[in-house]
């Protein structure tokens, strides 16, 4: 669903990422808050309890159910509980990331009483080295011991709340982010994301010291993939990755990392920042410091003091150039499969041109990969997928959290039969079986090699996974 509905001028408006306060009690350097000419965050007030309602009262309308607290760190809004109960009252999700340094272990267990979903705690390393270095003395320790509190009290009362990990890759960090594993697996947390630095905001005039080259990236995410799967963990992993990177990592590892597609999240999602002003994209502002030519899309919406149709033209410009934006600004990228439905970040494209070559070198290193396919193997279509087929075109739906993608495949009619008998019950061996009495007039060999090809095929795209 789009944010924008533009030829009624109505707003659709499921999920927005708010950074609801301005103030932060660290100073990490590499941050992507856009900061001052001295590095100091100013202090600029904050919206009160009843004009966030009143902004969430407005956005309710439109059809808001979930809002992602981030920014600098949303703890330290003075009214940041009442307005999450708020929420609560009014079945408004909520989740939030934090330094995990502001609030005690009591204020977090607040947040996990009144029904946070995710929290979600920014570390910079298993221990504190790295992470002191960057964000203070003490802190590491202060972050630890709450994540530990919170999962201690989940534990004990059953409670929902999803606590995770957020882990920026850099220079500074990149020996030691795959022993993120480790302590993941030890703190019992429920997912780990891993994402390359964004050279914004404090990071922007840091770049030689936290640049990472794209074969450095790529190493880094194999060894998180190889530790991650021979550890026994009970935790999501989710890596920053472009659509053949994670083929490439799934194939390689037997993992299951999400491959998205859509990686402008523009007209789907909406950005609000501590004054009630929104945007179609949170990185607009830290980008455009960066890049000036991007200000003209600066079009704010005064949620508090403009009407709804207000939004869609303000939007319009930015949307546009994202849904126009193609392909052709990344080099190299005509040339996949995955052409007609991939939608990178143009911003990325723009600011940091140079990594997509990650993705297009997982493309050509996935025709190296191959599943083991034997005879008892069974193919079964994953849990999260729903599929049609209409006449010779498969069409499936992924929904993994918030995560949405839309696929299509043209079958032949063995393929068709092929997929229909992908049942999570059947053995490769009976599945043989039957297609040699369908098509008789087929050798073993031959369908051997459709049956093998298709079933590497839909495993490299993530839609099979196979039990054994």
């Amino acid at each position: 669903m789009h944010v924008l509905t533009t030829n009624n001028k109505k707003l659709n408006c499921r999920s927005v990422r708010w950074d609801i306060t301005n103030q932060c009690n660290l100073r990490c350097a590499h941050c992507f808050a856009v900061s001052t000419s001295n590095g100091i965050i100013e202090s600029v007030r904050d919206l009160n309890f009843l004009e966030v309602i009143q902004v969430i009262r407005r956005l309710k309308s439109s059809g808001l159910q979930e809002i992602n607290f981030a920014g600098r760190e949303p703890t330290m809004h003075h009214d940041i509980l009442r307005i999450i109960r708020w929420c609560r009252d009014n079945n408004i999700t909520i989740n939030i990331t934090t330094n995990g340094t502001f609030f005690n272990s009591s204020k977090y267990a607040e947040l996990i009483r009144l029904g946070v979903k995710m929290i979600i705690f920014s570390l910079d390393g298993p221990t504190r080295k790295i992470h002191d270095q960057l964000r203070g003395e003490g802190n590491f320790e202060k972050t630890l011991q709450n994540i530990i509190d919170c999962n201690n009290l989940i534990d004990a009362y059953n409670y929902k709340t999803r606590l995770g990990i957020s882990c920026t890759l850099h220079k500074l960090n990149v020996d030691v982010v795959p022993d993120m594993i480790d302590l993941a697996t030890t703190l019992g947390i429920k997912f780990l994301s891993i994402n390359p630095i964004s050279f914004l905001g404090a990071a922007m005039p840091r770049e030689k010291i936290f640049y990472l080259t794209p074969e450095e990236i790529s190493d880094c995410f194999s060894d998180i993939c190889s530790r991650y799967r021979h550890v026994k963990s009970n935790f999501e992993l989710f890596l920053g990755t472009f659509p053949m990177e994670s083929k490439f990592l799934n194939a390689k590892y037997d993992l299951d990392l999400p491959v998205i597609l859509t990686g402008c999240s523009a007209g789907k999602t909406m950005y609000i920042d501590h004054n009630g002003n929104a945007l179609p994209c949170y990185m607009l502002p830290a980008m455009s410091s960066k890049i000036p030519r991007l200000k003209r899309y600066l079009n704010y919406w005064q949620i508090l003091s403009e009407p709804e149709y207000t939004a869609v033209e303000s939007f319009k410009p930015f949307i546009s150039f994202t849904q126009s934006y193609s392909q052709d600004g990344y080099k190299g990228c005509q040339v996949c499969p995955d052409l007609e439905v991939c939608k990178p970040c143009p911003l990325i494209a723009i600011s940091e041109p140079e990594t997509i070559h990650r993705c297009q070198q997982a493309g050509k290193k996935l025709s190296s990969v191959t599943p083991q396919i034997d005879d008892t193997v069974v193919p079964q279509v994953k849990s999260y997928i729903k599929w049609i087929i209409e006449d010779s075109v498969l069409r499936i739906d992924i929904t993994r959290g918030d995560y949405f993608c839309k696929k299509e495949f043209e079958l032949n009619n063995t393929a068709k039969s092929i997929w229909l008998l992908i049942d999570g019950r059947k053995s490769y061996n009976e599945i043989m079986e039957l297609l040699q009495k369908e098509y008789p007039r087929f050798s073993e060999r031959e369908l051997h090699s459709d049956l093998k090809a298709l079933l590497r095929y839909f495993y490299i795209e993530g839609v099979v996974t196979f039990n054994r």
